[in-house]
């Protein structure tokens, strides 16, 4: 999958994760699902956040290569103790973005290995896709269809009063930079 198509499949199932497990879907959590949808991928120097973490995209690609242990459900397990050092919210959003971008890839043609380093079989579901094709395009329009149609009226309220809060201190922040820029 694309990286647009990751972050819409995965934030899709981090709203209804939310909505089933009671999450408070606020921008933390949102942020967390986005990021874990592409961390996967770090292991490919072209990818999104390939790009953006050039030099350990280069190293893991050379050591473990694309779609290897980093599109594992063991190495998505060994992640959990992560949560013991981030915020609670934001980690069950990385570790929920990068689950679906693992069962996102199983729904491409390439599919991965799901049980590595047990298991180098790559498993794709029956109805797989090309990544990029057409029908690939189609699953990102329908991902941010649903995303929409599944949040309720509390989801968008909590999520935008985070957003809000987050907005103030940020610009708290700024207007004491600028202020202590000034000062001197």
């Amino acid at each position: 999958m694309k990286y647009k198509t990751h972050i819409a499949f995965s934030t899709l199932a981090g709203v209804c994760v939310a909505k089933f497990l009671d999450i408070p879907f606020q921008t933390d959590y949102v942020m967390g699902v986005a990021v874990g949808s592409l961390l996967p991928d770090i292991d490919h120097p072209k990818s999104y956040i390939g790009k953006k973490l050039s030099k350990t995209s280069r190293v893991m690609s050379k050591t473990l290569g694309h779609r290897g242990l980093t599109h594992a459900l063991p190495f998505w397990l060994c992640l959990f103790p992560l949560g013991f050092f981030m915020k609670e919210n934001v980690f069950l959003g990385l570790w929920i973005g990068y689950l679906f971008h693992i069962v996102g890839d199983l729904l491409t043609v390439a599919g991965v290995p799901l049980f590595y380093p047990f298991s180098k079989a790559r498993i794709k579901l029956p109805l797989a896709f090309k990544t990029g094709g057409p029908v690939e395009k189609g699953v990102f329009i329908a991902c941010l269809l649903l995303i929409v149609v599944s949040m309720d009226a509390n989801m968008f309220a909590e999520l935008s009063s985070s957003l809000a809060i987050q907005l103030q201190a940020l610009l708290k922040i700024a207007s004491e930079l600028i202020n202590s820029l000034l000062v001197r």
